[in-house]
């Protein structure tokens, strides 16, 4: 897996090399009541799969598909993200 960071949220270092502060896309409760409304919108059309799946992929940027039709929304800039578990 290739790890990639994306440009609208990233870590910022600080004085100490293991501290990092987060920067964070910003939005509104209306903002996201208003992108889930759609989603919701999209989900009740069982028989349009591609549009939910590229809303989706609207709202969580990092998302990228692996080994499924829904890899053509992609695009060419889509890189494979490497989640660690902490704790």
């Amino acid at each position: 897996m290739k790890n990639c960071t994306n440009d609208a949220e990233n870590t910022l270092p600080t004085h100490h090399e293991k501290i990092l502060v987060a920067k964070v896309r910003e939005s509104t409760i209306n903002n996201f009541e208003q992108e889930f409304l759609a989603l919701f919108q999209l989900a009740s059309n069982a028989e349009n799969n591609m549009s939910l799946v590229a809303k989706m992929k609207e709202l969580v940027p990092e998302f990228v598909s692996n080994n499924s039709v829904y890899e053509q929304l992609d695009g060419n800039n889509a890189t494979v993200v490497s989640i660690k578990k902490v704790g």
